[in-house]
Parts: structure tokens; C-alpha cells; sequence
């Protein structure tokens, strides 16, 4: 049993759920990068308008918010999504669950208020804690019933709640960041994102509030050892985050996160993006291990082709993308940009590796994995810390993200009999590409010379880099394909992939113009 089929070998996986799959995750694709142009909008405007200070408060706060929230994460979506049953029992079960996780959370955020007040040194963490203890309590309250839409692939009706979310919190944001200057303005419009996506599952999948426990086995059977993995996980890829605030400051944490933000932009958001498609495709191959592993095989192809010119990108566009996106006050977000890009470039075969591990139901795996990960970060940053200051720990942070990518390759090559580097052997294509993208982009960076803090040169200059850096990625690839005898791969499904967005996207306008005609 292999995953690693040949290119031309390769069995097309089940027809109808990979059709699905492709759609759901082109629209998926759509939303989040929707999503993510407003983000780099308001970032822009934020940035100017707030100084890092006020990020870093934010941050501070939004790290004791988000473990909060681990700590109490029992998984209940993908445990409805992984559930043949669809009953309303299950929903009010789920339903009971989610508030009353939203109000232990909402008490374990509030009653860390004040200690990590003391510890931080800054009441302004203290304060802007209570009020995002507010966030869980509103999130509580989501209609469980928006889960049917995932069951069929269909990312539509959560494509709307997170685009609709996401406008009105931006909107809020920079207009109280304009009015007032304060990090408040971010504590705001997180709430207000909260508020309006809650409202907008109860319009989008109408659920009527009925309180029962029937069914919590189910989802403490899952979320349980899901839980703990999230928890562990949260924890090693937050240990840069206190290490930064601890022994360099709120500010410079407030630089750091812009620049792990604007890094995962992209990357993180469409890995995201197909690992939500790919379980839920994953999910509905039930009882048949080698098409679940044929599409694993082919999803992890497609995600080294998409992300790994994006990550890479980041690299190389560092200096334009923060002095256009932020400005010359956040400076020290460049250095950040430059070493966390590459390892993000293969995250996504992290996602679909989890995606196949979960829909196998080996989350205790998952928690032993990130518990082994929490350590060999510690290890890593602290030793680069100890070594080399700033730019040694983020030497570590780079090594241990793609120590990370192989050790989760190693779950699954050693559980599924998958070949450790298939992924890569796969994709070669890809890494041809990519390096003649390098080469491009870096005599254009010789021919153009040092931009400076010029706006217009580094805007001039990151869409010129782009444009090259994406044509000759593009190109290569196209060519290495051809002179290959365009084999089953990445290519087509790309060919594919954009025909299916192009009817997806064209077909709900054509019914939405028709609705209205």
C-alpha cells in the first residue's frame, strides 16, 4: 500500500467527492484570499495609525485569550463533520457543549486577568483581558447546524458569516483606530467579529437553543485527546511569542507578530483553507484506506505546488512587502519575514497530513507529536536565544518548523506505509520551479538596487518581483510539465481546479443575477 503512485498511475479518487472537494476548496480559496486582501488593508491602515506598543499589548493578551480557548476545545465541529448521524439530539448536545464552554473560558480568561497583569507588568494587559473574555461567551452561542453545510463540502454559507465578520470588524477597527489612536480599537473590533459571525450562522442555518448532554460521549471521544493536541500545539508555536515579550519587550513582540501575521497571509490561509476541504472529502471515503491515501497523495502534491511559491515569495519580497504594508516603523518585522517564510511554504503538508490522521481517528498520535514538537522547540529557541540573541532564536524557530513538517511526514509514513519523501520526489516540478523563481527575482533585486523607504520604489518594486517572480514560476512549471508529457499532477489539477472555481464562482452570480431578474 502506497501513496506515492506514479503521476500517470494514479487512480482518480473518487470522482464526485474530489469534484466536491475541489469546489468547496476553491471557494474556500476565494474567501480567504477576500479575506486576507482586506487583512493586509486594515494591517496597512492599522499600522499607521497604531505603534507597535499597541500591537503588542493585543498580542499579549490574545496569547492568554487563545490558550484559554485550547484549553477547553473538545473539537465539536469536526467531531459533527466525522459523525454519520445527523439528528437533533446531536445538534443540542453539540449546542450545550458550546456554551457552556464559551463560559468557562469567558472565567479561566477573566480570572487571568490579574496575574498576567503582575507577570506582563502592564495593566493595559490586565484590562483588555476582561474585556475578551467577552469573545468565548458570544462564541458560544454559533448555531451548530452551519456543520451540515460542511458534511456536503459545501463552504458557501461560511464563506458569507466570514466575509460579512470580518468587513464590519475592519470597519470598526481602523474607524476607532482613526478616532482614538488606541489598541482598543483592535480589542473592539474582535469582539464585534465575534458578535456578528454568531448572529450570522443563526440566519445562514437557524437553530432554536435546546440545552441537552445526550450525546457528549461522542464529542469527548474525539475532542478529548483533539484537545489536548491543540493545547500543546498552541503552546509551541506561542513559545516565540513569550520569549520575545519576555526578554525584548512589548514593542518588539508588537514587530514580531506583524511580521509572523503578514508571513501567513497567504501560507497559512490557504493551507487552512485545503486542510478544511480535505477532511471533509477524506471524511466521506469511508471503509476504503487506499483511496483516502490516493487523495492524500494528490492533496499533498497540490499544497507543496500552491505554497511553496508563496512562501518563498515572502522572502524575497520581505523588505518591499513591510515598508508598503506597514511602513518604515516596523522595520525589524523584515528579518522576521525573511526566516519564518520557508518553513511556512510547508505547512500545508502538515494539514493534509492531520487531515488524513484525524479522519483515522489517531488523535492521541496528533497530542504525542505536538508534546515531542513543544520540546524540541523549547530546545531550539532557547539554545538559539542563549547563541546568537534575536536572530539565533529565530534560526531555531526556522529549524524546528521544518523538523516539525518531517516528524508529522514520519506519522504518517510509518503508520500508512507512505513513503517519507514522496511528497517531495512528487513535487519536483515544484522545487525547479521555485529555484528558477530565486534566480529570477534576485537579478531583478541586483538590476533594481536598494529601495530604501521609499514608498513608491518599494511598491514599484514588489509588484515587479512579483509579476517576474510569478511568471517564471509559473512558466517553469508549465514547461517541465510538457517536456514531462503532461502527466496527471499538480498541473492539471490546477487546469482543473481553476475551470472548477470559474464555474463555481460564475454559476452562484448567474443564480444570483437570475434571483433578482
Amino acid at each position: 500500500m502506497t501513496a506515492s503512485l506514479p503521476d500517470s498511475a494514479a487512480p482518480s479518487p473518487a470522482p464526485q467527492v474530489s469534484g466536491r472537494a475541489a469546489s468547496g476548496a476553491s471557494l474556500l480559496m476565494v474567501v480567504n484570499l477576500m479575506s486576507r486582501g482586506i487583512g493586509i488593508i486594515s494591517t496597512a491602515a492599522l499600522a499607521r495609525l497604531l505603534t507597535p506598543n499597541d500591537f503588542g499589548i493585543v498580542s499579549l493578551a490574545m496569547i492568554v485569550v487563545e490558550f484559554a480557548q485550547m484549553l477547553t476545545d473538545f473539537q465539536l465541529t469536526n467531531a459533527l463533520v466525522r459523525s454519520p448521524r445527523r439528528d437533533e439530539h446531536l445538534y443540542a448536545t453539540a449546542f450545550t457543549l458550546g456554551v457552556m464552554r464559551g463560559v468557562i473560558t469567558a472565567a479561566g480568561i477573566a480570572l487571568a486577568a490579574l496575574p498576567a497583569g503582575v507577570m506582563t507588568g502592564n495593566d493595559h494587559v490586565r484590562n483588555v483581558l476582561l474585556v475578551l473574555a467577552l469573545q468565548p461567551l458570544i462564541d458560544g452561542w454559533r448555531s451548530p447546524r452551519m456543520v451540515d453545510y460542511i458534511r456536503d463540502i459545501d463552504f458557501s454559507r461560511e464563506a458569507v458569516v466570514t466575509i460579512v465578520g470580518r468587513i464590519v470588524a475592519v470597519a470598526i477597527m481602523v474607524l476607532l483606530a482613526a478616532l482614538t489612536h488606541s489598541y482598543w480599537a483592535l480589542v473592539s473590533g474582535t469582539i464585534v467579529a465575534s458578535l456578528t459571525m454568531t448572529i450570522m450562522t443563526h440566519v445562514m442555518r437557524p437553530f432554536r437553543p435546546r440545552f441537552e448532554l445526550r450525546d457528549y460521549r461522542l464529542f469527548l471521544g474525539f475532542g478529548g485527546w483533539m484537545s489536548a493536541a491543540a493545547m500543546t500545539n498552541y503552546l509551541s508555536f506561542k513559545l516565540d511569542s513569550l520569549i520575545v515579550a519576555g526578554r525584548f519587550g512589548v514593542a518588539r513582540l508588537g514587530q514580531y507578530n506583524l511580521g509572523i501575521q503578514i508571513s501567513g497571509i497567504l501560507t497559512s490561509q490557504l493551507a487552512w483553507a485545503l486542510q478544511r476541504a480535505i477532511f471533509s472529502a477524506l471524511s466521506t471515503i469511508s471503509d476504503d484506506l487506499p483511496r483516502r491515501l490516493r487523495a492524500y497523495a494528490t492533496a499533498q502534491t497540490a499544497m507543496v505546488g500552491v505554497l511553496l511559491p508563496i512562501g518563498v515569495g515572502m522572502v524575497l519580497v520581505a523588505h518591499e512587502a513591510i515598508m508598503v504594508i506597514a511602513g518604515p516603523k516596523w522595520t525589524d518585522a523584515i528579518v522576521v519575514l525573511r526566516f519564518v517564510g520557508p518553513p511556512m511554504a510547508f505547512g500545508g503538508l502538515i494539514e493534509s497530513a492531520q487531515a488524513l490522521l484525524m479522519v483515522e481517528g489517531m488523535t492521541r498520535t496528533l497530542f504525542l507529536r505536538n508534546l515531542l514538537t513543544f520540546a524540541m522547540r523549547l530546545a531550539l529557541l532557547w539554545g538559539g536565544l542563549m547563541l546568537g540573541g534575536f536572530t539565533g532564536m529565530l534560526i531555531g524557530l526556522t529549524i524546528a518548523g521544518f523538523l516539525y513538517v518531517l516528524l508529522t511526514l514520519q506519522l504518517v509514513s510509518r503508520h500508512f506505509h507512505v513513503s517519507l519523501i514522496a511528497p517531495f520526489v512528487n513535487a519536483w516540478r515544484s522545487f525547479v520551479a521555485a529555484a528558477v523563481m530565486i534566480v529570477a527575482v534576485l537579478a531583478l533585486d541586483i538590476a533594481l538596487g536598494a529601495p530604501g523607504h521609499n514608498f513608491s520604489r518599494n511598491l514599484l518594486g514588489l509588484a515587479a518581483k512579483s509579476v517576474l517572480g510569478g511568471g517564471a514560476y509559473a512558466g517553469t512549471h508549465l514547461l517541465l510539465w510538457r517536456l514531462s508529457g503532461q502527466p496527471a499532477g499538480f498541473e492539471r489539477f490546477v487546469l482543473d481546479f481553476a475551470g472548477r472555481l470559474v464555474r463555481t464562482v460564475g454559476g452562484r452570480l448567474r443564480m444570483r443575477r437570475e434571483a433578482t431578474e
